[in-house]
């Protein structure tokens, strides 16, 4: 076999080549990696910025919201001889950081609430954040705080066939058959027989209001007055399945049933308050409430009967009743159903034969902690103040 003969300059030119890509590569990856880094160290100045300037707004937020609290209580709490008129330069702490409160009357009650944050910065700049929050004030009505899903006046009972989700608070001993998801407060003992969340034995008195329903008759919200619907316990068996009592005479869509509700058919009173002045009378039928939140949507003067396959139920609005629920032993088919909190001079039943659920939405969901009523022994006191609109001035 003939072998050709072989350059050796020519593989060495090869290779010179060959060494020459690699270094030019090697060179071109280095400069993107340098020119990367560069980009990289430039950017953590700026994203050191953003972090800061993200928590000097945060604090301003909350400064501001701080600003509107203060004005709400101020509002629920006035001062004598007149209104809240806000406040400069308000410190909450020795930061140095302070806010403005200003408050402008729109009229029937309302009023414009705006708070403005203002803040030294992280790097020593000045921030500001502005807030602004419409309040319907109801100086003529009294002021319940209402932040537990059930408060009873006489000791508790709690049976097994009972959900009551949230805090429940019993003047008295607390026995619980049921499930309550919150605590059990109870000025005396309490025997838990069921399932609860937390229990607090032996502690201050929850104050249950007595509530004069005369005051429902006519009464005044908002600078204007009202007339409420007064039907006799005789015509009861006349009214239509659905009541929508809410017109310009009756804002609140006050309906009185003057002695009581014995009812012969299903009754639904929608966005209005039912007060009844002697007991309830299911009979098998539905009563269904949709009051408003922050508001007494049913007031009972007498006693509940809850029999066959009865149904109350509140979907808005808080439960007043004055007397006892009493659920007979053929209501296993029955569902009683309160939404916004029950308040009860008496205990419930140790023993209810249907489904019982209570709750507190109003407070749960949107946080509404106060509830507004006519003719209480407090009158005169703290105020009824709603939150209407809530706008970010400046974000």
């Amino acid at each position: 076999m003939t072998t050709q003969p072989t350059n050796p300059d020519v593989f060495s030119l090869g290779k010179a080549r060959q060494r020459g890509v690699a270094m030019t590569l090697v060179l071109i990856t280095l400069a993107i990696v340098f020119v990367m880094g560069m980009a990289m160290l430039e950017g953590l100045p700026s994203d050191a910025r953003a972090t800061s300037n993200l928590a000097d707004h945060t604090a301003a937020v909350y400064l501001a919201e701080s600003g509107l609290a203060e004005g709400e209580y101020r509002f629920r709490h006035p001062p004598d001889g007149g209104e809240w008129t806000g406040v400069v330069g308000r410190s909450i702490d020795d930061s140095g950081n302070t806010y403005d409160i200003t408050v402008t009357d729109l009229g029937d009650g309302e009023y414009q609430l705006t708070s403005t944050a203002h803040l030294t910065g992280r790097r020593g700049q000045s921030v500001e954040h502005a807030v602004s929050m419409v309040l319907s004030v109801d100086s003529a009505a009294s002021g319940y705080g209402l932040s537990k899903a059930m408060v009873t006046g006489s000791g508790g009972f709690v049976p097994g066939n009972a959900t009551v989700t949230g805090d429940i608070h019993v003047n008295g001993s607390a026995s619980i058959f049921g499930e309550v998801t919150g605590e059990v407060a109870a000025t005396g003992w309490v025997w838990n027989r069921g399932d609860i969340g937390s229990e607090a034995e032996y502690v201050d008195a929850y104050d249950v209001p007595e509530i004069d329903l005369d005051a429902y008759e006519t009464y005044e919200s908002g600078g204007a007055a009202g007339t409420a619907m007064v039907i006799d316990e005789d015509d009861v068996e006349e009214l239509p399945g659905t009541l929508n009592p809410s017109d310009s005479a009756n804002p609140l869509g006050v309906v009185v049933i003057d002695g009581d509700l014995d009812l012969e058919s299903d009754l639904q009173v929608n966005n209005g308050i039912l007060v009844v002045r002697g007991d309830v009378k299911l009979n098998g039928h539905r009563l269904q409430l949709d009051g408003q939140q922050g508001r007494f949507a049913l007031l009972i003067e007498g006693r509940t009967w809850i029999t066959g396959s009865s149904e109350l139920i509140v979907n808005q609005g808080a439960t007043y009743m004055a007397d006892r629920m009493i659920s007979w032993f053929r209501s296993r088919q029955s569902h009683v159903q309160f939404n916004d909190g029950l308040v009860t001079e008496k205990t419930l039943p140790w023993l209810f034969w249907g489904d019982l659920e209570i709750d507190n939405r109003a407070y749960r969901n949107q946080g509404i902690d106060t509830v507004s009523y006519f003719g209480g022994d407090d009158a005169g006191g703290d105020r009824v103040v709603t939150p209407l609109s809530y706008t970010v001035v400046n974000p």
